[in-house]
């Protein structure tokens, strides 16, 4: 029997999130990195200090195993509110299979499954944050089907426009997963117990002259509750010019070590972005994401929150 998953994960949790191709290119390292609203995913408090309002299509293609067998995720997610330290944002996922080769273990091997979450922020302090992101998850496969909730906690600290912190709580609820009987060439599904986990981060940015970010550097750790070791993440983004970004990252847990690579350009208020995972190991992926930025921001704090 073979078991994935519509978000990969290993032994120890180490997760890849199949939303946003800049975040893949810095290994997923940004837990407090506040850039646009795909940040729910990492840790809902940043929804509350956003330097763009953008509108992001993600699509991955995510290999299993040591072959070419795959799945596919489409994401869409967007800001509904950024006001007066309020933020709100809205997802949705689609995962499925994608191929499977003839003769492969996997024969059999198919599911969909639809997702929505939904991120809320709201700014204590001019620069203190609290969020809540709830995800619900429906799958199915040949006649079976079930659904699944979680939530994530974050909170976010922005002393200075160009240093932010991160802190996030994952794992309240369950997941599903798909495995295949490779005698039977059925797939089953089961909904089952998320692992905690706590993350920290780190974002600081360096700006040119025109005030645009030109090197970005995220830093993060999580620990997966119950489970020795740590998972450790680090990605530096550079803006060499204004149209082109370059990234970087590594990724280094108990059963995954891999560098990430990315890039992405940007025409006025569009910009096309890729990564791709260089292990040899799950997750290995190719990411795209098309987002269109509608409303840009100032870095950071501070911000101007109504008095009571």
């Amino acid at each position: 029997m073979y078991v994935a998953s519509a978000q990969i994960s290993s032994q120890n949790a180490d997760r890849h999130f199949i939303t946003n191709a800049r975040a893949a290119g810095m290994a997923d390292a940004i837990v407090s990195d506040a850039t646009d609203v795909s940040g729910l995913y990492w840790n809902p408090a940043v929804l509350s200090f956003l330097r763009e309002g953008s509108l992001i299509f993600s699509y991955s293609l995510e290999k299993l195993g040591e072959g070419e067998d795959n799945i596919m995720n489409e994401n869409l997610v967007a800001p509904v509110i950024d006001d007066q330290g309020w933020g709100l944002g809205i997802g949705a996922t689609y995962s499925h299979v994608g191929s499977v080769s003839p003769g492969s273990p996997l024969s059999g091997y198919k599911y969909q499954q639809v997702g929505v979450d939904i991120g809320l922020a709201t700014a204590i302090t001019k620069f203190f944050s609290v969020g809540v992101t709830t995800r619900g998850k429906y799958g199915r496969v040949d006649s079976q089907s079930m659904g699944a909730m979680s939530t994530t906690f974050g909170i976010c600290y922005f002393p200075t426009p160009g240093l932010s912190y991160g802190i996030s709580y994952q794992g309240f609820g369950d997941g599903i997963e798909y495995t295949v009987d490779t005698l039977s060439a059925q797939t089953n599904i089961a909904r089952f117990e998320l692992p905690h986990s706590l993350q920290f981060g780190l974002t600081a940015r360096w700006k040119a002259l025109n005030e645009k970010p030109i090197v970005v550097l995220n830093v993060s750790s999580q620990k997966v509750l119950g489970i020795n070791g740590a998972v450790y993440k680090g990605g530096v983004e550079y803006w060499p010019m204004d149209f082109l970004a370059l990234r970087a990252g590594y990724w280094a847990g108990t059963d995954t070590r891999s560098a990430r690579f990315g890039c992405g350009l940007r025409f006025d208020d569009w910009q096309l972005d890729y990564a791709l995972s260089t292990t040899k190991r799950e997750p290995r992926f190719h990411q795209f994401s098309l987002s269109y930025c509608f409303r840009s921001y100032s870095v950071g704090p501070p911000l101007t929150i109504p008095e009571m």
